[in-house]
């Protein structure tokens, strides 16, 4: 299904899905979600979706106290964007107070230690919620630049290996990663990278280092991608199943990162084979397919059981981005 022929319709009703998840305010994956309510709005050319996305946070800005469980996970750099948009200093305010809450968190090397129920581990998912939260309020006061730039290499030290892909999770007790390259892990992996890079003035010397991190990353997940444009869900084990959520992370990730001139490697066909699997993915009625469900932290044999049928932030939020930037850039790159 080549890109030229999404119909309207059907992103008008994938769209609409997002309007009927069981958003929780927050989890995890909820970042994907916003991604999503953001790149509906410029395809269909409404202000219906982010309008949701900012009823969200003023709704969380209202109740901010006490703290809740999985508080951490607030789509933050997503949230700075629509704030910034609105002109809301209220909720800009809001969300620096929630920064400085993250950051008062204990840490270990360098990486701070959020997680409710698993406080002892450190999670690849969190990796694309704060460093780019922190960068973001970096126009604001440069020490959040500074906070930003640490933590993305704190993360990339524990969990990113000479592959160049992350390992899911690090055990602060055992001081080791549970060696376990989760295929979405790799996206969340890229999409922190990625954003806190682009919001990192270029004079940072650790920006330069960070790209070259991302870059391997992005490489070594274009040399798994299988024949039909999807990856697996343990990304280096062909045995393993199919994670169709993977397709629209690298699409995200990939058509970014070459319109910025982050990455030497020519992958504008691996994003062309990412993006018909994206929309090969979705039903009729705008249904994103094959999505596993929440993913804790496990052995090989832990994450091949997980069932895929989610639908959720993260299954429904990236593939609506993913048709977004690739729109986006699809003409300036040359891809089909």
């Amino acid at each position: 299904m080549p890109i030229t022929r999404i119909s309207k319709e059907l992103i008008s009703r994938a769209s609409s899905l997002l309007l009927k998840l069981n958003w929780r305010v927050w989890y995890f994956g909820d970042n994907a979600g916003f991604m999503g309510l953001e790149a509906a709005d410029y395809l269909l050319n409404t202000a219906e979706y982010s309008n949701y996305a900012l009823g969200m946070l003023k709704g969380w800005n209202a109740r901010r106290y006490p703290r809740v469980k999985y508080d951490q996970t607030l789509p933050g750099i997503e949230a700075i964007r629509l704030a910034t948009k609105h002109a809301d200093m209220d909720l800009l305010g809001s969300i620096e107070e929630h920064v400085n809450w993250i950051i008062g968190h204990r840490k270990f090397k360098g990486v701070y230690l959020t997680d409710d129920d698993y406080p002892d581990l450190i999670w690849v998912d969190t990796m694309s919620i704060h460093p780019p939260m922190i960068a973001g309020l970096g126009v604001y006061k440069q020490e959040f630049y500074d906070i930003a730039s640490r933590l993305a290499m704190g993360y990339v030290e524990l969990l990113q290996d000479k592959s160049g892909l992350f390992s899911h999770t690090y055990d602060i007790i055992k001081e080791t990663s549970n060696n376990v390259h989760w295929g979405r892990g790799q996206g969340w992996a890229l999409v922190g990278l990625l954003e806190t890079i682009k919001l990192l003035p270029k004079k940072y010397t650790i920006r330069q280092t960070l790209v070259s991190n991302f870059e391997k990353c992005i490489i070594a997940v274009s040399s798994l991608q299988n024949k039909d444009g999807n990856w697996n869900t343990v990304i280096d084990e062909e045995g393993s199943p199919i994670e169709k959520s993977i397709a629209p992370f690298f699409v995200i990730v990939g058509a970014q990162a070459i319109s910025l001139g982050l990455i030497k490697s020519d992958i504008k066909e691996n994003i062309s084979l990412a993006m018909n699997a994206t929309l090969k993915s979705f039903t009729k009625d705008g249904l994103f397919n094959r999505v596993s469900e929440d993913t804790l932290s496990g052995n090989y044999s832990y994450y091949v059981s997980i069932k895929n049928n989610s639908f959720s932030p993260w299954s429904q939020g990236p593939p609506i981005a993913a048709i977004y930037w690739y729109n986006k850039v699809r003409d300036t790159l040359n891809m089909n």
